[in-house]
């Protein structure tokens, strides 16, 4: 899970990129860039935030 979390800002920057420049052109493969590599840095921080707090949970049950 962690390997996957270091990829998603680099695959979300590349996939927001291309997906920008297909349907908006130029302009908007340089803003989809940026929304992927925002949103790709957020995803790793809010499952590891989700799994801190399961884990959390789990250890205050015993």
């Amino acid at each position: 899970m962690l390997a996957l979390g270091c990829l998603f800002p680099v695959l979300f920057f590349i996939g927001g990129a291309i997906l920008g420049a297909i349907w908006f052109g130029e302009q908007g493969s340089i803003w989809g860039a940026i929304a992927g590599l925002v949103l790709g840095t957020l995803a790793p921080l809010v499952m590891f935030w989700a799994f801190a707090g399961a884990r959390k949970k789990k250890t205050d049950k015993r």
